[in-house]
C-alpha cells in the first residue's frame, strides 16, 4: 500500500519548486504568482490532515501528532494565510520597522511577498512568504521524522 501522505509531501515539494523559481509567468498567465503562493500555503496547511489520517504513518499517538503540529507556529500561520485571516502583500506590510533578514531572505532574487499579520508583534509579521514556506517544509519534515515508524525513504 502506498502512503498517501508521501504523495502529498511530494506535491508540496513540486509547488515549492514553482514558488522558488520566482518567475511571475511560471504558469503562463493561467495563475498569478500570488495564486501560486496562496495555493502552496493551503497545501502546507492541509498536510496535517494527510498525516493524521494516513495509515502508513503509524504514528504512536494521533493526539501527540496533533499537538506537535499545532506547536509549530509556522504551520498555524500557513493555515491563517490559506484561510484568509492573514494576508500576503507584494511590499513590506505596515508596522514593520526592522526585521532581521535571514540568509534565505537576503539571497532571494524572485518576486517578494511578505506576511502581513493582524498582530504586528507576531514573529512572522513582515517575513518573506517564501522563507515562511521553507521553514514550514522543514517543520513538517521534523514532525514526519519523529512520528513515522518506517524505514522507507522519501
Amino acid at each position: 500500500m502506498d502512503s498517501r501522505f508521501l504523495d502529498q509531501l511530494q506535491r508540496i515539494d513540486r509547488l515549492l519548486t514553482l514558488v522558488n523559481s520566482g518567475e511571475p509567468d511560471v504558469l503562463l498567465g493561467v495563475l498569478t504568482y500570488h495564486d501560486l503562493l496562496v495555493t502552496t500555503f493551503g497545501e502546507m496547511w492541509m498536510f496535517r490532515q494527510w498525516l493524521v489520517h494516513d495509515p502508513m504513518l503509524h504514528a504512536c499517538s494521533t493526539d501527540v501528532l496533533r499537538s506537535d503540529i499545532y506547536q509549530e507556529w509556522c504551520i498555524v500561520t500557513c493555515g491563517d494565510i490559506a484561510e484568509g485571516r492573514v494576508l500576503l502583500t507584494p511590499g513590506m506590510p505596515p508596522g514593520v520597522t526592522s526585521r532581521p533578514r535571514s540568509a534565505f531572505a537576503a539571497s532571494w532574487r524572485g518576486i517578494r511577498y511578505y506576511v502581513d499579520m493582524p498582530n504586528h508583534a507576531d514573529p512572522y509579521h513582515g517575513a518573506l512568504a517564501q522563507e515562511l514556506l521553507a521553514e514550514t517544509r522543514s517543520a513538517w519534515q521534523k514532525i514526519v521524522d519523529k512520528h513515522w515508524l518506517s524505514d522507507l525513504p522519501f
